[in-house]
């Protein structure tokens, strides 16, 4: 598991008929942003460095999925 600000995210996609395009994103966003945080310890400059995004889109996508 990775530690994605005070939530964790779990090793397993939903992968049911029941999980949409929408929810995948989300699932792997969540799971990019808390990596990149992790390796970096919390570093958001380089966090958004290694993600390959913007300082601000990574503090956009940080607060839009509640981690900030």
């Amino acid at each position: 598991m990775i530690m994605a600000g005070a939530r964790e995210t779990n090793d397993e996609f939903c992968l049911s008929e029941d999980c949409g395009l929408a929810e995948l994103v989300e699932q792997t966003e969540r799971r990019a942003l808390g990596f990149a945080l992790a390796r970096t310890n919390n570093n958001r400059l380089q966090a958004a460095k290694l993600l390959g995004i913007s300082r601000a889109l990574l503090y956009k996508k940080l607060h839009a999925y509640g981690i900030a």
